[in-house]
């Protein structure tokens, strides 16, 4: 499934590497991250809060997990995570990240939206076969147009946020 979700740009990996040590870089990670859920339920409070700082999530001496906080008059979800870990390797601080914009909630949105236009077809084919104009048919086009818009604007926001991200981040 990651595979999948890494060619159609819903997973992208950054690789950085700065000349920092790893407990000062640690440290000033910190200071721009706030300490708590970074769960999609809770971040609506997120544009409650009085901190300044744009990430939300949790740092660790070797890993961290965090999400872009929301704001007042934020149009963006803001749905994406980035994991990622620390490794010192000589001189060098390697930072490897995983950004993600895909949860499980998704799986059931396209599962019962796709399960919804399917019935739709199929009861209308079902109903109207044997007494269908051409007039009745101009209502196909309209359900495939229909659906492609539903399905193709969430995909379209979750991968312009992995973008977005990746270049917060980077």
């Amino acid at each position: 499934m990651n595979h999948f979700l890494e060619k159609i740009k819903l997973i992208d990996h950054l690789r950085t590497e700065l000349d920092i040590q790893k407990e000062e870089f640690v440290k000033i990670l910190k200071s721009k991250v706030d300490e708590g859920d970074y769960g999609l339920l809770i971040s609506g409070f997120d544009i409650f809060s009085s901190s300044k700082n744009e990430f939300k999530g949790y740092v660790d001496c070797d890993k961290f997990k965090i999400r872009k906080r929301r704001g007042f008059f934020d149009i963006n979800l803001n749905i994406e995570i980035a994991k990622g870990s620390f490794i010192h390797d000589k001189d060098k601080l390697v930072i490897t990240t995983d950004i993600k914009s895909f949860s499980g909630i998704m799986i059931a949105f396209y599962s019962f939206a796709i399960f919804i236009y399917l019935m739709l077809i199929i009861s209308f084919f079902a109903s109207e076969f044997n007494e269908a104009t051409t007039d009745d048919l101009l209502i196909i086009p309209f359900i495939i147009i229909h659906s492609t818009l539903m399905l193709g604007i969430p995909y379209l926001i979750m991968r312009s946020s992995t973008k977005r991200l990746k270049y917060d981040l980077e």
